[in-house]
């Protein structure tokens, strides 16, 4: 009996530790499949003000990067399908403006993966 290919239409960036272990027990208690992106598995944090940073880098930098490294990731014409990918942030170590742009979605202006973004604080 063949199964259902599973497709990731969820991916989490993380802060830090404490958020690594939240997303991993959603993961777990779900049975869900989503990919938990983080420095490190969360040992590492990454901050608001680098956040764009490293969204530029590797992985993220291009449609044709990201699918390379996600392949599992469906997509048609260079548009991803049915997915979302959600930045989980600690806003207390940054300026107000950094915090309502994050919030807003303003700080990811011009990056190709905009539209998929939901930003967590």
């Amino acid at each position: 009996m063949k199964y259902p290919v599973k497709h990731t239409r969820v991916m989490i960036i993380i802060h830090g530790r404490s958020e690594y272990f939240i997303c991993e027990a959603i993961k777990s208690n779900l049975r869900i499949k989503h990919e938990i992106e983080g420095k490190n598995k969360g040992k590492n944090s990454i901050q608001i003000t680098s956040i764009r940073a490293y969204l530029n880098n590797g992985k993220f930098k291009s449609f044709a990067s990201f699918k390379r490294h996600f392949q599992d990731v469906e997509s048609y014409k260079k548009k991803l399908c049915k997915f979302k990918l959600f930045i989980i942030m600690d806003v207390d170590d940054c300026s107000t403006t950094e915090n309502e742009m994050f919030k807003s979605g303003e700080m990811f202006k011009g990056h190709w993966m905009r539209e998929y973004i939901v930003p967590i604080y």
